[in-house]
């Protein structure tokens, strides 16, 4: 729980400021399944998203593995991203050690024109990460992005089709026969956003945990 509330808000404060009765409270509703009496305290613990903030076109973190990941920006919508830096998520494939990597809750919007002053118009334009996008940064061996003008018509990837991302109609595909379980729900869309998935999937310790079985 430690470690995912410092990859959340980049610092160790809000785990060292948990007092006793906290800690208690915690402790007690994970041995009773007490979801009230969790979320009493989780509440001021896991970082807030808000949809809004989500469809702002400003700040947001880089694809860079640096510690402020996510960003720190103050201006619209600048509230999810400096109180939520990076998405605690770890990844298992078939039962091995699990993988874990910096997850920004934000990803630099992709531009397909090449004039100079459309990308320095959009520089600062940011989109949501996706499930897709986790998986393809922490397995990149199992997913790859693949456009729209290429060849979609293996038999592994046509249940996939309608699973486009927001980068320019791009979409993100398994490059083999496999299956990803989060709490029990299987083959979640890639192209929903993983902070909502994280939010409301997450374990008590805050790390969202995504089990790959390759077929």
């Amino acid at each position: 729980l430690k470690q995912a509330l410092f990859l959340q808000h980049g610092s160790s404060r809000v785990a060292m400021n948990i007092c006793k009765a906290d800690h208690r409270k915690l402790w007690d509703a994970v041995v009773a399944s007490n979801c009230n009496l969790y979320a009493e305290v989780n509440s001021e613990l896991q970082a807030d998203i808000r949809e809004e903030s989500g469809r702002s076109s400003h700040g947001g973190g880089g694809g860079n593995d640096s510690g402020n990941e996510g960003g720190g920006d103050t201006s619209k919508g600048g509230e999810l991203q400096n109180s939520l830096l990076s998405i605690p998520v770890r990844v298992l494939v078939d039962g091995k050690p699990s993988v874990q990597r910096l997850c920004p809750p934000f990803l630099q919007q992709e531009s397909g024109n090449d004039d100079k002053h459309d990308r320095e118009a959009s520089s600062s334009s940011s989109v949501p990460t996706t499930l897709g996008d986790a998986l393809l940064k922490f397995v990149p061996n199992l997913f790859e992005r693949r456009s729209d003008a290429s060849d979609g018509n293996d038999d592994q990837t046509d249940e996939y089709a309608d699973d486009k991302d927001r980068h320019d109609g791009n979409r993100i595909v398994p490059t083999e026969k496999l299956t990803w379980t989060i709490q029990g729900l299987s083959d979640l869309p890639l192209s929903f956003p993983i902070g909502q998935i994280w939010r409301s999937l997450s374990y008590p310790d805050h790390f969202l945990y995504i089990s790959l079985v390759t077929r």
